[in-house]
């Protein structure tokens, strides 16, 4: 097991841990960790702990209120949900939006960073950002 499948393994653990239990409460939501705050929001947990963490990645400042997917605009829990893409979004967006890629591969020089995230299992999803941010993907 690679370290991104242990951390993939430790992430969902955690989850299944939290989701089972049902321990997000006003007094604990600001201990999770944003990556679990977003699988969890993806995931059918139930509309009151959702609003929880809704309400903590809104005071985390990670995410608008709203989101500008081309000429639509889409509420913050709708983008993460639905897996929304739109480009000049940031990468913990992205993370936050997507989960983790299988991948990212880097190419590093004089005119920045540019990274290709791939996701899913049979690489069907490409998104391409540049000094951190979505400039492109392809599905």
């Amino acid at each position: 097991m690679g370290a991104t499948d242990t951390m993939r393994f430790s992430i969902l653990f955690a989850a299944f841990l939290i989701l089972t239990s049902g321990c997000i409460t006003a007094g604990n939501v600001q201990d999770i960790s944003t990556t679990n705050a977003c699988n969890f929001i993806r995931a059918a947990i139930g509309e009151n702990r959702r609003a929880l963490l809704l309400a903590e990645i809104d005071r985390r400042g990670i995410f608008p209120k709203t989101h500008h997917a081309g000429t639509k605009v889409f509420p913050m829990a709708r983008a993460i949900r639905e897996q929304i893409l739109w480009r000049g979004m940031t990468e913990e967006q992205l993370r936050c939006a997507r989960g983790f890629p299988r991948t990212v591969n880097r190419s590093v020089g004089s005119w920045g960073i540019h990274k290709q995230w791939v996701f899913g299992a049979s690489n069907s999803l490409y998104v391409y950002t540049e000094n951190g941010f979505v400039t492109s993907w392809q599905d």
